[in-house]
């Protein structure tokens, strides 16, 4: 019998053993620094390109409409005159900008890019001292806040330098790669020499913030400084950085993971921070091959991923791992920190490539194609810091640590899409249009990928090889929502489940191999905070409703699924988007086609409003406030004017103008005379100068007023008596979007408003107020129409005929 030529086997998810000859990144390491042999490694970025499709575009407007367009003045102010007020953490964003213009430069070879990156690396490195500072503050006040942090950042971002200017240099450093590295040498001989245990030494956990998780996270370059030299006292100081972690001063990461195996039980809970250290702990993880240190993140990764990640890949609200299955969808709560997308990106790129485990890279998958890039303006040239699951896409161009660490993200791609196996084989983990060229043990090897993917799920591979006849295995990822079948130049071929189709053949040139996909849609039941609610989906992609493209819909608040969600069969694109299309209900309008939207595309203009998770039954259309989408005003325009007709209390408005006032309002205007009898005002954020009503010294607690006539007097029907015992410095603890009640007899009215007294806060030379939310509603013939509706009921049952027993019927 001939033998097959061709083998299905499985994953390489054990094949991780010691080694001294692995190198990776390319052109960074020295193969003798690594005791632990990575399973898959990532292709450098030019060895791959992705075009058009989901990935390519994004991929493209970051380099263009971003990399190029970074401010270099700004990034470098703060070193260049370290006198001048600056942010204490402004010098984090040159190494990010490095790190991800040097991958960005390595993907496309941009001439003008290069040239921006040289003036910027030559510019920061004359500002290094003679002692081998390069941070950001003045003398006095050095190691302070977040220094360590900076240096952490400088160093990432000058070794990316090194490395990739080094490959392009035939393996040999040119003349600004070598000082990057002195560079980065000297930073790394000044930390040895500042911190320790040793007498005279700062302890490194009181040198910066969240309990030492923000100077502590300068481990991850300190293991790569070490395996780019091959100097043992770096891999020294990091093992103290980590032994550190247990002072009475210190987060006790791996102690807590160990005793409590809840990242919720570390340190402060700082998602950032903390997988900030994850990610360095894998890299000694890799030089050490230390096995508590895999085993703990592996801990730390199953606890993130069972009870604190979003469906759409990223975790945090206001940027701490919260409690189990505490994941709140609105703006207020400050959700999904971009950092935090960027750094489980890269811890699940670390883990993946040291266990070789599919369960990683679908987790890239659902993280990069949702989060990360629901967090990019599809134009590339903004960044939201939060990205909620509804409401509105905050984009913005401020410099602020997201903008800088979200290009990183983006700029990672082309490395997760493709890498080799240790067994001297290809591995595709992400679909789109591309093309791959690297050289295996075999030889080298072309990889041409043709795909509608995630619209569809047939990928069809090209295999050109170097030479006919090459063995090499190819492994295919299967997403774990899918059925597949692999075809190999169109014969079915055997496969199985375990996270890769892997092929194991003598490759031909312009051999084919299809993997055919069934991206079914999907209804994801939400439990917990979104009981009663459900998302959907197709393939990796998670969708959301846009108000924008269901202009008839009203307040997407009116929407229900219904009990059995209906795909209909017009999915797919059109010239300008993506779009899915679902069979919903809709508030006093019955079944309605309703249009969706991937999450990341969703509420792109940053002013359409966009939803998730969405009820399954269809709300009561007298739920949602009478004044809902009409015209507002308040009495100061300020600075910050979110809807406050929305029904979302994560957008808020403010009367803040830098000037005093004896009173604040905000009103709502229906236009016509409306019966209400109770309003709900929701208060906006307290800031440190105010933002609050003050109810102190005299004056009243706010006040509800409505307008009888078109333009009327205001007059006065109740009093917010709930609303706390502010003054005009303490805001009692108010909370954003927190809400207080009144009621009173009903009463048509065309507007109404919520009055008081401005706040000042630590400034009294100003004041202002917030709100989030002003609604009204009639609850009395809400009350009427549920009586009604009981009797009727009962009279259906008793057999009494009438039109509305008729009505009754059909509803009940």
């Amino acid at each position: 019998m001939k033998r097959r030529s061709f083998l299905i086997a499985m994953g390489l998810g054990m094949m991780a053993m010691r080694c001294m000859g692995q190198q990776n990144p390319r052109g960074l390491v020295i193969p003798s620094t690594a005791q632990v042999r990575d399973v898959f490694s990532p292709l450098m970025p030019e060895e791959v390109s992705i075009k058009g499709g989901f990935l390519g575009a994004r991929i493209d407007a970051n380099a263009v409409n971003r990399m190029l367009k970074v401010d270099e003045d700004d990034m470098l102010d703060a070193f260049e005159r370290r006198e001048a007020p600056h942010q204490d953490w402004q010098g984090e964003h040159v190494g990010k900008f490095l790190h991800a213009a040097m991958l960005t430069w390595n993907y496309g070879h941009s001439a003008e890019l290069k040239a921006k990156v040289d003036r910027v690396v030559g510019r920061l490195l004359r500002t290094q001292e003679a002692d081998g500072y390069l941070g950001t503050y003045k003398k006095a006040h050095r190691w302070t806040s977040w220094d360590v942090w900076v240096h952490k950042y400088d160093l990432l971002g000058l070794l990316t330098y090194y490395q990739f200017t080094r490959l392009a240099n035939h393996d040999r450093p040119t003349p600004l790669g070598s000082e990057a590295l002195t560079t980065c040498r000297k930073i790394g001989n000044l930390l040895i020499a500042t911190f320790g245990i040793e007498p005279g030494k700062r302890d490194i956990n009181k040198s910066g913030e969240h309990m030492g998780m923000a100077p502590d996270s300068v481990l991850e370059p300190i293991v790569l400084l070490y395996r780019s030299t091959n100097d043992r006292r770096y891999l020294d100081f990091a093992q103290y950085i980590v032994s550190n972690y247990d002072a009475a001063s210190g987060p006790a990461i791996l102690a807590s993971l160990e005793n409590k195996r809840s990242v919720r039980a570390v340190a402060n809970a700082k998602a950032y921070e903390m997988t900030s250290n994850f990610n360095g702990l894998l890299e000694l993880y890799r030089s050490t091959g230390e096995k508590r240190l895999l085993r703990l993140m592996e801990v730390a990764w199953n606890d993130i991923v069972k009870n604190r990640l979003y469906i759409t890949g990223s975790a945090s609200s206001g940027e701490l791992f919260q409690d189990d299955y505490h994941l709140p969808n609105l703006a207020n709560a400050n959700i999904c920190e971009t950092c935090v997308t960027v750094t489980w990106e890269q811890m699940n790129l670390q883990l993946l490539r040291l266990t070789g485990d599919a369960r990683y890279a679908d987790e890239l998958e659902k993280s990069i194609y949702n989060h990360l890039l629901a967090a990019q303006k599809p134009t590339g040239d903004d960044w939201a810091y939060y990205t909620p699951l509804e409401g509105r896409k905050p984009y913005d161009s401020a410099t602020t640590c997201c903008h800088s660490s979200g290009p990183r993200g983006v700029a990672l791609i082309p490395c997760i899409a493709y890498m080799t196996s240790a067994d001297g084989g290809l591995v595709v983990n992400l679909y789109n249009d591309a093309v791959a060229t690297t050289r295996l043990k075999s030889g080298s090897v072309t990889v041409k990928q043709t795909t509608r993917y995630p619209l569809g799920g047939d990928v069809t591979l090209t295999v050109s090889p170097e030479r006919n006849g090459q063995r090499f295995p190819l492994r295919l990822r299967i997403p774990p929502y899918t059925t597949y079948r692999v075809l190999l130049n169109g014969m079915p071929t055997p496969s199985n489940s375990s996270g890769y189709a892997v092929l194991n053949r003598a490759w031909n040139r312009k051999d084919t191999v299809t993997l055919e996909m069934n991206l079914a849609d999907r209804v994801v039941v939400g439990d917990h905070e979104n009981e009663g609610k459900a998302a959907l989906m197709h393939g990796p992609l998670v969708l959301a409703l846009d108000s924008s493209e269901n202009p008839g819909v009203g307040s997407l608040n009116r929407v229900g699924l219904g009990i059995k969600p209906m795909y209909l069969p017009s999915a797919g694109s059109r010239p300008d988007r993506i779009v899915f299309t679902l069979q919903g209900e809709v508030a006093g309008k019955g079944k309605t086609n309703l249009t969706l939207l991937p999450y990341a595309e969703a509420g792109a203009d940053g002013k359409s409003r966009f939803k998730v998770w969405i009820p399954v039954s269809t709300p009561s259309i007298e739920a949602e406030s009478l004044f809902a989408g009409c015209q507002w005003t308040a009495s100061r325009r300020g600075n910050v004017m979110g809807d406050i007709t929305d029904s979302d209390t994560g957008t808020f408005a403010v009367t803040f103008t830098g000037g005093k006032a004896d009173e604040d309002w905000f009103a709502v205007n229906a236009g016509k005379p409306t019966t209400i009898d109770r309003v709900v005002f929701a208060h906006g954020q307290s800031f440190h100068d105010g933002g609050w009503f003050d109810t102190m010294g005299g004056k009243q607690k706010p006040q509800v007023q409505v307008q009888t006539e078109a333009g009327g007097a205001w007059k006065t029907v109740a009093t917010l008596d709930a609303y706390p015992s502010t003054t005009a410095t303490d805001a009692a603890g108010l909370k954003s979007g927190q809400q207080f009640h009144a009621t009173f007899a009903p009463i048509a009215a065309f507007a109404v408003r919520v009055i008081g007294t401005p706040a000042c806060g630590d400034n009294p030379a100003q004041n202002f107020a917030s709100c989030a939310e002003l609604q009204a509603f009639f609850e009395s013939r809400r009350r009427q129409a549920s009586c009604s509706f009981d009797r009727i009921c009962a009279a259906v049952s008793q057999g009494a005929p009438s039109e509305l027993s008729i009505r009754c019927q059909l509803a009940v």
